[in-house]
């Protein structure tokens, strides 16, 4: 739910500021999903963030106020931007433009130094005022036991010193309460002072924490990256040092080997032949006939028992 508040710093009674604001203009905020961003009249015065439906609500309804001394202001991209408190209250802003975004965001940071300045600036202020009103008060309680004093003093007018009191005794209590409201004033500058710094430095603790695991990714990753390129050298080494190994024949590459190695043994022969002079009777012929597989004879020289069918089986 989003903080309402009608009353502010400068009039606890209107939302109105009575002078001009430091910034003011129309911005878009988050509301939901259902919704998304919702147009808004936002006003930044006096150290104090608040936004309205429409400007005419400004007399008399404020919808959300939030203090610039503890804010962070996150500027997400070109258009749009965060503003937290860091405790209750997130606001998702969009600009219309990038311009207009980078001048609400000046215009933030601008304030938020004020605001932290007013406040150290609201101590100093309460810290002189309390001196101031102790020695008073002091003084006056001082002049009170005097008139006691003189009460007790023999020979002194009774009637006299009681008549002084009744003024004296106003004074003191008047100075009393000066020196109370003052004290509050600086008690609650004090509490807002601690609350500015406890919140800072839980997020500088948060900070400093996502520093450190980024640091610690980065350091396994760069000792990742070693050990690998590590790894690699290593191995290039035991490649370079080792001599070169023909692979293993498999039975594809024997097959096709002995294939090789007998067409090879074959030409071998043939070369031999032709070496040796015997040439083949034709050369239309697909193979060769050497001469001592040739079969000389005449049909007058055989027998004449020999009949055709012997010399078909002769063959």
């Amino acid at each position: 739910m989003e903080k309402r508040s009608g009353g502010s710093r400068w009039n606890r009674g209107t939302a109105t500021p009575p002078g001009e604001a430091e910034i003011k203009g129309w911005l878009y905020k988050w509301a939901n999903y259902i919704i998304g961003y919702q147009k808004r009249w936002f006003v930044l015065y006096n150290g104090l963030l608040s936004y309205y439906r429409t400007q005419a609500e400004m007399s008399h309804t404020c919808q959300g106020t939030m203090t610039m001394h503890g804010e962070t202001i996150i500027t997400e991209d070109s258009r749009n931007f965060v503003v937290s408190n860091g405790a209750t209250q997130t606001w998702h802003l969009r600009a219309s433009t990038e311009v207009d975004r980078q001048r609400w965001v000046k215009a933030l940071e601008l304030a938020k130094a004020k605001a932290i300045k007013m406040l150290e600036l609201d101590m100093t202020t309460c810290e002189e005022l309390i001196r101031k009103h102790g020695t008073s008060l002091q003084r006056a309680l001082g002049e009170l036991e005097s008139l006691h004093a003189q009460a007790g003093t023999e020979g002194n007018d009774a009637m006299t010193v009681a008549a002084k009191v009744p003024s004296h005794l106003k004074t003191v209590s008047e100075r009393a309460i000066l020196f109370r409201i003052t004290c509050n004033a600086m008690i609650k500058a004090s509490s807002d002072y601690v609350d500015l710094a406890t919140n800072q430095g839980r997020k500088w603790q948060r900070l400093l924490q996502h520093e450190r695991d980024q640091r610690n990714q980065f350091e396994e990753m760069v000792m990742a990256l070693a050990k690998q390129l590590s790894h690699k050298e290593e191995s290039v080494k035991v490649h370079a040092s080792s001599p070169f190994q023909a692979p293993p024949v498999t039975g594809v590459a024997k097959t096709n080997s002995s294939i090789l190695t007998e067409s090879k043994s074959d030409e071998g022969e043939l070369v031999d032949a032709h070496v040796e002079g015997h040439e083949p009777k034709s050369t239309s012929l697909d193979f060769v006939v050497h001469e001592c597989h040739k079969l000389s004879f005449t049909v007058d020289s055989l027998p004449a028992t020999v009949s055709s069918s012997s010399i078909g089986m002769r063959h």
